[in-house]
């Protein structure tokens, strides 16, 4: 849970210094993907699962990219209807902790994951 709070909290904080220094949701949404990527599969792998080995990194790839994706579609939809973008990012941040969680058990450090 710390990890995840952690995580979390490294997420937002690049997302919002992006949004304040860009000022286009989606590419700070972007840029903060890619910079706590890494730190992410790092923390989540040896602190969560136990298992930060190099070859899950394809997967943990695939993984935010589709969690970035479903995160954008819904941050500019929010964006469009008026809300500020700081705040809608706020609840996604939260939203999104349930279906990267469950990718990330079940498939990316899943047990059957890296066994030949």
């Amino acid at each position: 849970m710390l990890v995840g709070l952690l995580n979390t909290a490294v997420g937002y904080g690049l997302f919002y210094l992006a949004l304040v220094v860009l000022g286009r949701p989606v590419h700070a949404l972007a840029l903060a993907t890619v910079g706590g990527m890494l730190f992410n599969f790092m923390s989540t792998g040896s602190l969560v699962f136990s298992q930060a080995d190099a070859r899950r990194l394809p997967r943990f790839v695939v993984t935010y990219g589709t969690i970035f994706t479903l995160n954008a579609l819904l941050l500019s939809a929010a964006v469009a209807c008026g809300m500020s973008a700081a705040v809608a990012q706020l609840g996604l941040t939260v939203l999104m902790t349930v279906p990267s969680y469950l990718l990330m058990r079940h498939w990316v450090f899943g047990a059957a994951t890296c066994q030949r």
